[in-house]
């Protein structure tokens, strides 16, 4: 299946890989989608999160992917960071979360400012990460989300 959205070629190619690992998803599994500009931070969520037997569903690396990609694949949790390329982690929640109320959405920042904190919130993020992250911190910060 390749999925057009006017977009580039490798952005295509990202929603069609992310796709294709969604199809083997188990089910009962939390279903994650992992958005951030850094591939490092990405890997490392990741890693983080299939220790804990979450099924990762794709990988998006600015806010219009993630976007596209949630719509795609319907996760129950974003990791989403907050400054990115095209458009911020704030805006993509707040669009995401028009159209799937439901999903869960951990933002991830550099600082926890409290302004930055209070516009995640409203953009409707369940909490909210800071950078450089512990793993037992991220697992309990998850954890409380999808229970809420």
């Amino acid at each position: 299946m390749n999925m057009q959205y006017g977009t580039n070629e490798n952005e295509s190619s990202q929603i069609d890989e992310s796709m294709k690992k969604n199809a083997g998803c188990a089910p009962g599994r939390t279903r994650v989608l992992i958005v951030d500009d850094m591939q490092l931070i990405r890997k490392k969520i990741h890693d983080m999160l299939a220790e804990e037997n979450f099924d990762v569903v794709g990988e998006a690396d600015d806010g219009d992917m993630a976007v596209k990609m949630a719509a795609e694949l319907t996760p129950d949790l974003i990791i989403m960071d907050i400054e990115m390329n095209r458009m911020n982690g704030i805006e993509a929640t707040a669009q995401i979360k028009q159209s799937n109320p439901h999903v869960k959405i951990i933002i991830v920042t550099n600082t926890a400012r409290p302004s930055i904190v209070i516009e995640s919130l409203k953009a409707g993020a369940a909490n909210f990460i800071t950078k450089p992250f512990d793993n037992h911190h991220v697992h309990l910060v998850i954890r409380k989300a999808l229970s809420e």
